[in-house]
Formats: structure tokens, sequence, C-alpha cells
């Protein structure tokens, strides 16, 4: 059966509003699901604009909900946080001032030491902790902290073990 997508019955602001309706989206993903439903250009900006009117539509308070999610989650570096806003659809700009407003000051260690503990029950290499915080995106001054913590941790955890045999 071959079949060939067809204009909705609905309008772009009734189909926009069923979608706000289970959960928020930027303007850009609001705007490419529109797209993809073959709305025009001028019917998905006419929505868009009503939808920010309405107050329906605030990539500010998305932006600024979501990096306060992600940072709560501590499973991502500052960089991969970055990288999911502006997949969202938020500007670098908009994204940049969201964390501005967050304390990230310890925020890339603290996590790096987590994910360390999280990820390696066993003893590895140093290289392989450096890889493994490089690949999720930490910068060198916050792997090169949270691992020397993390390998004296685990000295002093061999140490206590040790005077018990």
């Amino acid at each position: 059966m071959n079949r060939q997508k067809s204009k909705p019955s609905k309008t772009a602001l009734e189909k926009a509003v069923d979608w706000l309706s289970v959960r928020d989206y930027s303007e850009k993903q609001l705007g490419d699901k529109l797209r993809r439903c073959l709305y025009s250009p001028s019917e998905i900006e006419t929505a868009l604009s009503k939808l920010r009117a309405r107050h329906y539509l605030d990539d500010e308070g998305l932006c600024l909900r979501q990096c306060r999610l992600y940072l709560q989650e501590r499973k991502n570096s500052l960089l991969a946080i970055r990288v999911k806003l502006q997949a969202k659809g938020f500007s670098k700009e908009l994204v940049e001032a969201s964390l501005a407003q967050m304390d990230t000051d310890s925020y890339g260690e603290e996590t790096a030491l987590s994910l360390l503990r999280q990820h390696f029950l066993r003893p590895q290499t140093r290289e392989k902790y450096f890889q493994y915080l490089y690949r999720k995106g930490f910068s060198a001054a916050d792997s090169s902290r949270a691992v020397r913590l993390f390998m004296t941790e685990r000295q002093e955890e061999n140490a206590d073990t040790d005077e018990f045999y």
C-alpha cells in the first residue's frame, strides 16, 4: 500500500497545542515537528507567534529548567549539557545565560569523581580514567583533579583492606 502524506485536518496551532499539552517543546522542536506534518511555513510561523504571545512557548524558562535538570542528574559534563541543550534548539547565548544562573563552580570535578566511582569498580590505569572522562566531555583540569582524588581514595581503600588480612 503506497501512502502519501496529506495535509492534516487540524490547523498548525491546534496540533502544536495538542503536543504542548503533553510536554514542553522549544520553538525549534515544535517548528520542526510542524514542518514534518507538511504545514506551510507561514502557517507554522503564525502558530508559533500566537503560542509565544499566549506564553505557551517559553524557550528561556524551558532552557533554564532543562539546564537545572541536567545539573541535578550529575551524569554529564558542562560541555555535554551545552551540546544537549543546543540540540534541543536553544541558542548558544540562551544556553550560556542559563548556565550562568546556576552554581557550576565545582560541578565538573564533583560530577567527574562521581562518574569514576560509579563506572570503575575495579582498578584501571590512570589513562583509562582520563579517556573515560575525556569521552564524557570533561575539561582537563576537572579530569585531573577528579582522577587524583579517585586514585587517592582507591589507595586508602586498599590500605584499609590490607590491615584486615
